[in-house]
């Protein structure tokens, strides 16, 4: 395991020792799944860019807020599954006894960038939180809005009322 090289889009084995071939199936089925998650992310950034557009244009949101909660339903269901899915801070238990595994681990994270793609992800989950968290307040202050007409309209048919009981 003393020559094992890992190059830009090739990883070069002496032997075929299982615990190499799962540490590179691993390695690999994390940046897969690192691909899909980030296209996910990057489907919900433009949602969100769309939605933020036309409240630039408009002064107004044009979600409902049932679309609004299926999409942060959406965003926080993605984060747990990225949490659950992904181990890319931790190295396998198999790495801390073997430095060959270890170098080998260390070498294919950073041939896929594994740690950096997740940081990016996250940091556009993180821009689309704040962006609907950021809609869920205009929601709520146009709700608020309603009610306060709501209420001031009912005191306005108590008054009239009152002043026409007294007339009679």
């Amino acid at each position: 395991m003393q020559d094992i090289r890992v190059g830009f889009n090739k990883i070069e084995i002496i032997s075929q020792d299982i615990e190499v071939l799962r540490l590179i199936m691993l390695n690999v089925s994390q940046s897969v799944a690192l691909d899909h998650y980030s296209e996910v992310t990057n489907k919900l950034l433009i949602e969100t860019n769309l939605q933020t557009q036309y409240l630039e244009k408009k002064g107004r949101l044009y979600i409902s807020g049932r679309n609004l909660k299926k999409y942060i339903g959406r965003t926080l269901n993605l984060k747990s599954k990225i949490a659950e899915n992904l181990y890319i801070f931790d190295a396998p238990p198999e790495t801390w006894e073997d430095e060959a595994l270890n170098k080998i681990d260390i070498g294919l994270k950073k041939t896929f960038d594994l740690q950096v793609r997740f940081r990016h992800i996250q940091e556009n989950l993180q821009i689309i939180k704040e962006n609907f968290e950021l809609f869920k307040d205009i929601m709520q202050y146009r709700s608020s809005y309603v009610l306060e007409i709501i209420v001031v309209a009912l005191i306005l048919l108590e008054v009239i009322n009152l002043v026409i009981e007294r007339i009679k």
